[in-house]
């Protein structure tokens, strides 16, 4: 919740004497709770404004209890109506647009009611409380504390803001499992090293750097909360990099080549918007499905997001299996294009523009191998020193785009060459081999077999 926070103006912040407190919690209907929660308290609190959580423990008549406060310095409730704001699709009356202390701040601007998905349903629409608490939230959230054997309360004056507190019965009867500093941060002290601070931003680089063969993402962010989290949330599907501003994450997506981006839109030095302009016009990373992840939820932002460039825009806080499908289908279409340059063929003319700079990419690798075609010497560094890349920018771009390798993308062309010539002419076979650069006739044979399942003598035409 610190974009969405910071985007509207708002301090955010945690305070508690506690440095642990360990107890049974479910994890899921917790997160449900505190995301109604903050969403409601940044939503109806004004610019400048400060919202804060507060956890304490409690002895009260010799139960332990778990106190969570969410207060809030915004628009307030009036005592009449805070004993409904918790029923379903309750909407408060409309108000005087002059309350306590003046003018009542203006509602959030239009775009910012889709950012919390489980608040409580439509932002006020002029000033005022008009329509504040509208929807399921608070019910929800009411109805979860209930399920946790916990109480529910509300204290609130119009203009002075609001606190909400959560009270939950301690019980310690569950295996203890490690919390998420403790496990996380030791398994990532083993992949990932800090650089100390550089005049352009910080980075995050990968040790070793095989992946194990997962897709590797660039997580592009400057709040490393944030960073951490989408680690936790992608670790164990994807190889993950991070940079804590947009130049820097430019840089590390140009020089890795990672499978998928995910950047936040508000970052120092460059945006999201000018992270994916960027890199979509670079032949290197053009072809890199990125999602602009950011709490500037307005239609306007997502369009300039999509007219950028980006192919999925989501609201921050965002929900983690919608990230996960979301990259998922993304790196499913993208492997889709690896049946259209997989024919080793000039692929046909583009429906789409957003494919010329690919077809063209595949087609001077192409052009060029078959320029060298008989040369057995000709290598992986010669045409990357033709196209002024690197042997890393090329092998991944290469993989990206057909699925195979840079070494087998060049054998399958000199294969694809040789079974034209089979079929054409009456050469020996040892003639072919040599025509497409293979010195050894025996070798020629077996990677032939491999590619077409037959022996180049039985693929005569």
């Amino acid at each position: 919740f610190h974009s969405f926070a910071e985007s509207k103006g708002i301090g955010l912040h945690y305070q508690s004497p506690l440095e642990e407190f360990v107890m049974d919690y479910d994890e899921d209907k917790l997160l449900k709770i505190l995301s109604n929660l903050l969403s409601n308290a940044i939503r109806f609190t004004p610019e400048g404004g400060r919202v804060y959580v507060l956890v304490d423990s409690l002895n009260r008549k010799g139960e332990e209890l778990l106190e969570i406060r969410v207060k809030d310095t915004g628009i307030g409730i009036p005592a009449g109506e805070q004993g409904r704001i918790f029923e379903r699709f309750y909407s408060l009356p409309p108000t005087p647009s002059k309350g306590v202390g003046g003018s009542l701040p203006q509602s959030p601007q239009r775009g910012e009611e889709g950012l919390g998905r489980a608040a409580s349903g439509n932002a006020p629409q002029s000033g005022g409380l008009e329509g504040a608490g509208a929807g399921i939230g608070l019910a929800l959230a009411s109805e979860l504390v209930k399920l946790l054997r916990g109480s529910f309360a509300v204290e609130s004056r119009p203009g002075a803001g609001s606190t909400f507190t959560v009270l939950l019965p301690v019980s310690r009867t569950a295996a203890e499992r490690h919390t998420f500093r403790e496990e996380k941060v030791e398994q990532f002290a083993g992949q990932f090293i800090a650089t100390d601070p550089e005049p352009d931003g910080e980075a995050e680089a990968l040790l070793g750097g095989d992946c194990e063969g997962k897709p590797m993402a660039l997580v592009i962010e400057d709040n490393r909360d944030v960073v951490h989290y989408l680690r936790s949330c992608l670790e164990e599907g994807y190889c993950v990099q991070a940079a804590y501003d947009g130049k820097v994450g430019i840089r590390m997506a140009i020089e890795l080549v990672p499978d998928i981006i995910i950047s936040d839109v508000m970052m120092p030095e460059k945006d999201g918007f000018e992270v994916a302009d960027t890199l979509k016009r670079d032949e290197r990373t053009s072809h890199i499905p990125i999602i602009l992840l950011t709490a500037r939820a307005t239609m306007e932002d997502r369009i300039m997001g999509l007219e950028r460039g980006a192919d999925a825009y989501l609201s921050k806080p965002f929900d983690r299996e919608e990230l996960r499908v979301s990259m998922q289908k993304l790196i499913e279409l993208r492997r889709r294009l690896q049946e259209r340059y997989s024919r080793l063929q000039s692929p046909p003319a583009p429906a789409q523009p957003a494919l010329e700079m690919e077809d063209n990419f595949v087609r001077k690798v192409r052009e060029l191998v078959e320029a060298r075609l008989d040369d057995p010497d000709f290598s992986i560094d010669e045409v990357s020193d033709a196209i002024f890349l690197s042997r890393t920018q090329v092998h991944r771009k290469l993989k990206a785009l057909t699925g195979l390798s840079t070494g087998h993308f060049i054998r399958s062309i000199r294969l694809a060459h040789a079974l034209r010539l089979l079929q054409t002419t009456s050469k020996s076979v040892t003639e072919i081999a040599m025509d497409v650069g293979f010195k050894d006739h025996a070798y020629f044979s077996r990677v032939f077999a491999a590619e077409y399942g037959k022996a180049p003598s039985e693929m005569r035409g």
